[in-house]
Order: C-alpha cells, then structure tokens, then sequence
C-alpha cells in the first residue's frame, strides 16, 4: 500500500520534471534568485547544491552562509496517520545540511550546526566535523582536467553502456523470436 507521502513526492517529481526551473537553473544565483522570487527568504552567500529538493518556498528561511547538499528541506509533509503538517523551516548562519538529510517542518536549526550524511532534524546535530561531508565545500575540477580526463570517460562508459543495451535487446528479440 502506497502512503499518501510517497504520492505527493511522486507528483512533486512529476511537476518539477514538467516545468522545472528554466532560465534559473543554468546558474546557482539564478536558482537562488528563483527560490527568493517563490518567496523564500535566503540570506548571502547561501550554496543549495543542483539536486536539493526544496519545497513549500514561502515557509523556509536560510540564514547567511547556509549549505544546503542534495537535501529534502520541505515545510510540508504528511503523517502516518493523514494528517497535514505544515511549518516554517529556518537554518541559521553557517548551518550545514548535508547529503540525504530530511529537515522536517517547523523546525529551527541554531547557527552552526551540522546535520550528518543520511540524518533527520528528529535525530540530534552531528559533530562539527561531518561538515567536510558537505559536497558544495568542494570546488569543480579545472575546466582542462574535465575535458581532458573526466568527458572522455564517461563518453566511453556511455558509448559501451548503449553497446551493451544493443546487444542485449537484439538477444531478448532473438529469443522471443524463436
């Protein structure tokens, strides 16, 4: 049996697939321009990594120097039982989010803090040092080491996987074929 949250995040997927965010996402101040004009109050230099999925703009605050990793900082979810709940979500100055963590509505996370790889704001702050986890800490790889190393490789991957799907599909209609 389906819950009623995993539809809404099913239909959140499905709307952002479908719309998406244009313009807004072929840079991150474009992005953050996008969730301040959806009417979330971001302070300076707040990073949201590409993959974060935030919602319920109007009710989030993020305080100066905020770190946001590929997240879900919602103020809106649904209980076990059906029931809607709805909140303000605020992260203070330099509080770092980090990779599949679920901030929850309603709750006000204090400066500084660190929530750790795989948390939940209903779990207690990880230790200062889990911020290093935090992917939006590290720079991209120079532009001629992408090009040189990084695109040449998974161009091979892709061009093998395709490959492989080829052969595999040609070998799948062979035997029903026969």
């Amino acid at each position: 049996m389906k819950s009623h949250f995993a539809t809404l995040q099913n239909t959140d997927i499905l709307f952002s697939s479908i719309s998406g965010k244009g313009i807004f996402s072929l840079h991150p101040s474009l992005e953050i321009l996008y969730y301040r004009l959806l009417g979330a109050r971001i302070g300076n230099d707040v990073r949201i990594a590409k993959n974060a999925r935030l919602g319920e703009f109007d009710l989030l605050t993020l305080h100066d120097g905020c770190l946001i990793d590929s997240a879900v900082v919602r103020g809106f979810c649904v209980e076990r039982d059906g029931f809607f709940r709805l909140g303000t979500v605020t992260i203070g100055e330099r509080g770092v989010i980090n990779t599949y963590t679920t901030v929850s509505p309603g709750v006000v996370i204090e400066g500084a803090t660190v929530y750790g790889p795989h948390a939940s704001t209903h779990d207690p702050p990880s230790p200062q040092q889990y911020a290093a986890y935090n992917q939006m800490l590290l720079d991209n790889p120079h532009w001629s080491l992408q090009l040189c190393v990084a695109w040449p490789i998974i161009l091979i991957v892709h061009f093998i996987s395709c490959t492989f799907n080829i052969v595999r599909l040609e070998y799948l209609i062979d035997v029903n074929m026969a």
